[in-house]
């Protein structure tokens, strides 16, 4: 399996800290739960030697992290137009960022060109985004997106059944730390629709279209419901549900407004299959 590794220099005041506990302050954004799983696989090394949980750091350690690359299949090209570019993003690749693992380096090496960023998903969620070609259309899809007049449409998998089967979460919501967000009522208003698909015995299918941008806005909104997005690390449950590939969030659809579909050459709705991992994982669940 292919790695990305990150070093973490251990300064005076993490001296004598237990490794798991070191590596809970320096990468605050992984659930013990992952940090557990990097311990017990022989990811986590000082200097040249594998470190267990138990271990205490000392001041001046270069603790080493080898995070498992996902890889479950390549970005596809599903649209594409001299102003806009769709592209269906596999889990575990940043939208844009830092360093050549990103969506946006794979797009700009293969059109010798850097495309716009309009939208990002998280890292772990896959599907459908947007990226400009030409000035025109970036400022067309970020007015657009501005407006909030593109509509979203996302699948999920939660765990137990919501009730009502249908409506509206409108939760506020603000920042709490290192990216992570919760419920506020003096947060930014937020408002997600959602329809059940399906159910089963612990679980159920959603189709939700978020009104709003808010960072991790669908993943937030569920958990605070009591219904988490199975498999996700941060809002959700300490132990593996239904033994789900990964975070089951995919964004499956955009539709844009008739006339500026025309405008930016795309067709006014773009789908996103659900990514293979997903349906191979509620096959499985259904048959």
């Amino acid at each position: 399996m292919d790695h990305s590794s990150k070093r973490y220099e251990v300064d005076p005041a993490s001296h004598r800290l237990r490794l798991d506990r070191f590596l809970a302050k320096v990468i605050p954004e992984l659930h013990a739960r992952a940090i557990d799983r990097l311990l017990r696989g022989g990811h986590v090394r000082i200097g040249a030697k594998v470190g267990t949980a138990h271990h205490f750091v000392k001041r001046g350690n270069v603790v080493i992290v080898d995070f498992p690359k996902i890889t479950v299949g390549e970005p596809r090209i599903l649209h594409e137009s001299s102003h806009a570019i769709a592209l269906a993003k596999p889990p575990g690749m940043p939208t844009a960022g830092i360093g050549t693992e990103t969506l946006l380096h794979w797009l700009g090496g293969r059109l010798h060109k850097t495309p716009g960023v309009i939208h990002r998903l998280d890292r772990e969620t896959s599907g459908l985004v947007l990226f400009s070609l030409s000035p025109g259309g970036h400022r067309l899809l970020e007015d657009l997106f501005r407006r909030r007049e593109i509509s979203k449409t996302y699948w999920a998998m939660i765990a137990g059944r919501i009730s009502p089967a249908s409506g509206t979460i409108d939760f506020p919501l603000g920042p709490v730390r290192s990216g992570r967000v919760r419920v506020d009522p003096e947060g930014k208003v937020a408002a997600t629709s959602y329809r059940t698909l399906e159910t089963g015995s612990s679980w159920s299918l959603l189709e939700l279209s978020p009104r709003t941008g808010r960072t991790h806005q669908i993943r937030v909104h569920l958990a605070a419901q009591g219904h988490p997005v199975i498999g996700d690390a941060l809002y959700g449950q300490p132990t593996p549900v239904l033994a789900q590939p990964r975070l089951w969030l995919h964004a499956g659809k955009l539709a844009l407004p008739g006339a500026m579909a025309e405008r930016l050459d795309l067709p006014p709705m773009i789908e996103c299959p659900l990514w293979p991992d997903l349906a191979a994982h509620h096959a499985r669940l259904t048959t």
